[in-house]
């Protein structure tokens, strides 16, 4: 439905910002036969007729987009701005249900384990992020650490250092660090390990890792023969 009010212009009609050619007002000395000509002359003209017919075309569009139990809120109604304002009072509410909701997918981004899901990692927050946009308000906002710290958990291992650099740099400092610039960090280190020109450019993390994992903790060293603790360790 967005699509198609904003390629043809008529959202200016849901909000009230466009309004018909006025009606005709008879005057006091004519007659209501030469009134109810002019009202009919004023009912066929190009201007009333080409705005009918946007009305006519949002109200179709808009009785699509919504359930048939919300057409109530259409029956003899013509001003749409008016039910344009029915259906936001209804659904006021739903606002925090789908911010509440766009809160729990930031904190349950998959942590990413390759370029790959990395990449796939940064298109899923930019667009949490700009669906925040749509919805936003004084009451119903996200700030832009949430987002930072999102993505910064959502990085595989081996970017813990880089992480730590992020959450201490000058821009966090100051308090300026945004999700584009935090991308953008990640960006150049994902180039600049795939300027190795690998495949995997963090095979070697990843081995790196998985060897440690493997090892598990170190085994303490035998004690020498005939040792007498009591005597200490020469």
């Amino acid at each position: 439905m967005d699509l198609w009010l904003s390629l043809f212009n008529l959202w200016c009609l849901l909000s009230g910002d466009e309004k018909g050619p006025p009606c005709p007002i008879k005057s006091s000395t004519e007659t209501d036969v030469d009134f109810n000509k002019r009202l009919a002359t004023h009912d066929v003209s190009s201007d009333v007729i080409s705005f009918r017919e946007c009305q006519s075309i949002t109200k179709g569009l808009l009785g699509m987009a919504v359930h048939s139990s919300d057409l109530i809120h259409f029956t003899g109604v013509v001003d749409l701005a008016a039910i344009w304002k029915a259906l936001e009072d209804k659904y006021q509410a739903s606002v925090g249900i789908h911010f509440t909701s766009l809160m729990g997918h930031i904190f349950d981004l998959p942590k990413a384990s390759d370029s790959d899901s990395l990449t796939k990692t940064i298109r899923e927050i930019t667009d949490i992020k700009a669906q925040f946009k749509v919805i936003e308000s004084l009451e119903w906002k996200c700030n832009e650490y949430t987002l930072v710290q999102a993505l910064l958990r959502a990085l595989p291992d081996f970017y813990a250092l880089l992480s730590q650099l992020i959450l201490h740099g000058a821009d966090a400092n100051a308090r300026k660090l945004m999700l584009e610039g935090v991308i953008s960090q990640v960006r150049s280190s994902e180039q600049y390990y795939a300027s190795f020109g690998s495949t995997n450019p963090h095979a070697h993390h990843t081995a790196m890792a998985a060897r440690i994992m493997k090892a598990g903790k170190p085994t303490k060293c035998a004690k020498p023969k005939d040792f007498d603790a009591s005597k200490g360790d020469k």
